[in-house]
């Protein structure tokens, strides 16, 4: 019988175990994971306007349901541009299927979600009119046009780097296991 240990594990779960046994290479693995797709990020916020519309950043919208004045969503580039990270993937349901993402950009700002995806529901709204006629373009105007920018002359370069660090996680789990047996 073998004395080595082999299990099978996604990122998460291989992110939470490997804290257990040794924190430092932990750390280091995430930064790595962060780093796939911070260029995306960076690219990103700079191409927030510093003006989506002229009167955004002055009237802004009430949040759907809210009666409260400061419920309003106003734009402002700087908080925009702070908001974008790049994080972990969690564990998500949908339906029946599990799936997770290794790493992921996300940007939590109202403001960016509605410059971001305006046009997708009412593409003839008097907003996204605006928005064209400032020349934001048709959406995605942020983070999926650069992801798109980026991925369209070589699609698997992110996954490709993704797999190698999570196969450098997985030896590293390996190795820590079978050190502690």
């Amino acid at each position: 019988m073998s004395d080595n240990l082999h299990v099978e594990i996604n990122a998460q779960k291989a992110l939470r175990i490997l804290k257990l046994l040794d924190n430092d290479a932990r750390k280091s693995l995430e930064k790595e994971l962060r780093g796939i797709l911070k260029p995306v990020a960076d690219e990103a916020k700079s191409k927030v306007p510093s003006v989506a519309l002229s009167q955004w950043s002055k009237y802004g919208w009430r949040r759907r349901g809210s009666l409260s004045s400061k419920d309003y969503v106003l734009w402002n580039a700087s908080k925009v541009k702070s908001g974008f990270r790049v994080a972990l993937g969690k564990l998500k349901r949908s339906g029946t299927t599990k799936y997770s993402s290794v790493v992921v950009v996300r940007n939590a700002n109202p403001a960016a979600a509605i410059f971001e995806l305006a046009g997708r529901r009412t593409p003839g709204s008097k907003f996204v009119k605006g928005l064209m006629n400032s020349g934001h373009g048709p959406e995605p105007r942020l983070l999926y046009r650069v992801w798109d920018k980026k991925t369209q002359n070589d699609k698997h370069h992110y996954e490709k780097q993704v797999a190698d660090v999570m196969r450098k996680l997985e030896m590293t789990v390996q190795a820590k296991l079978n050190e502690n047996l």
